[in-house]
């Protein structure tokens, strides 16, 4: 994501006390737009998708630098003298290029486009849609099929089970009250509907998400796990 993104736009922060520009017609826009703070961009072509942030990471030195929107970040500098590109990095950026985890996996990018962006694409429609549910809820021609972090289910079954044995041995719980159980089931129940999230369909008993941290760990929450594995 970090890598997909930077291949396009830049940081803004044309100067270090804003608004930029003060008194011109381009005060805070165009050149004078401020917001991170952090000034530059991370390519030569940041309108156009290649895996250039990637060769960036390795194909220069970096030095550090205080932009001038007042932060800290890096500029690039050519081993030969030469004069480097007009692009800049950030703290963040360069950690891809050292980090012994993330080295291997940035210097991949960097020679292989396609493999850039399958990941890419992979990594873009979790962020996008992984707050939906179920694939069902996305529109279009394009939606892939479902994704493993959209947790899909198998198809209903056509004949159901009979449901009246189940109702019978729960009731039969529920009389016997030698533990409580009357009060625990009520609250189980309660709290399947009070952490149910119709966003994405997710919390609640669906998926008995209830016996699993987070959702175990709630105040609220507590001894409804027990109470499912009855």
């Amino acid at each position: 994501l970090i890598g997909g993104g930077h291949a396009f736009g830049k940081c803004h922060g044309a100067c270090s006390d804003p608004p930029c520009g003060k008194g011109t017609d381009l005060e805070s826009i165009g050149p004078n737009t401020f917001t991170s703070g952090f000034e530059g961009q991370w390519t030569r072509a940041p309108t156009t998708w290649t895996n250039e942030y990637f060769n960036n990471l390795f194909d220069f030195e970096w030095n550090l630098i205080t932009g001038p929107g007042g932060q800290k970040q890096w500029t690039p500098s050519n081993a030969d003298g030469t004069t480097p590109p007009e692009i800049m990095m950030l703290t963040s950026d360069l950690a891809l290029a050292r980090d012994s985890k993330y080295e291997p996996i940035s210097k991949k990018f960097a020679s292989d486009l396609e493999a850039l962006e399958d990941q890419f694409k992979h990594a873009w429609y979790k962020l996008t849609t992984g707050d939906m549910g179920p694939a069902s809820r996305c529109l279009g021609d394009d939606v892939p099929i479902a994704q493993p972090f959209q947790q899909p289910l198998p198809p209903a079954p056509t004949d159901l089970p009979d449901f009246v044995p189940i109702r019978a041995k729960i009731q039969d719980i529920l009389d016997e009250d030698k533990e409580g159980n009357s009060a625990a089931f009520i609250n189980l129940a309660y709290r399947c509907a009070y952490t149910f999230r119709q966003t994405d369909y997710k919390g609640g008993c669906n998926g008995a998400r209830i016996r699993f941290s987070p959702e175990k760990d709630f105040p609220g929450n507590e001894g409804t796990s027990e109470t499912v594995e009855q």
